[in-house]
């Protein structure tokens, strides 16, 4: 009578499984902190050019972003009245929404208890989509993590720092 065991085709076939497990596994338990914060300035990145586009569609209006007081979060507004954030509504078809943005709410949820640095600070775009000064320091952080956030003061060009 012959032995019973696996063949070598079984123990590939399970480690080649377990492997794909593992790589679907382990993101999952990688540093939530480091997640938030490049989450939170990947969507600050995207608002800088969502507010960049708007500055180039409408000249006559001085387009910034404006991060929060708290820093939990940031307005795209009219940089000559910045209490009233910009709607995105361009017709009478669509309910305009408010440019607003709350980390840990809708969008921004993943960055629950994340900020933004500078508080308080302004991001003001020209019509040609450049920026009217520059803005030092932009960082998102969550916990020990922080992610540095460059926008070119000529291009507007928003990217994150490494």
């Amino acid at each position: 009578m012959m032995a019973r065991g696996f063949t070598l085709v079984e123990l590939l076939v399970t480690t080649v499984i377990l492997l794909v497990l593992a790589s679907l596994t382990l993101p999952m338990l990688g540093d939530s902190d480091q997640v938030k914060s490049d989450a939170t300035a990947r969507i600050l990145i995207a608002d800088a050019q969502y507010a960049q586009m708007i500055a180039l569609a409408r000249p006559d209006v001085r387009v910034a972003l404006q991060i929060d007081e708290d820093g939990k979060g940031w307005s795209i507004v009219d940089a000559d009245s910045p209490g009233t954030p910009l709607t995105d509504a361009l017709d009478e078809q669509h309910t305009p929404r408010s440019l607003v943005t709350r980390l840990g709410e809708g969008r921004a949820s993943i960055a629950q208890g994340a900020h933004v640095s500078p508080e308080g600070g302004v991001l003001v775009f020209t019509p040609l989509g450049g920026l009217e000064a520059p803005i030092n320091g932009v960082a998102s952080h969550a916990g020990e993590r922080t992610t540095p956030v460059d926008i070119d003061c000529d291009t507007g060009f928003a990217m994150v720092a490494h």
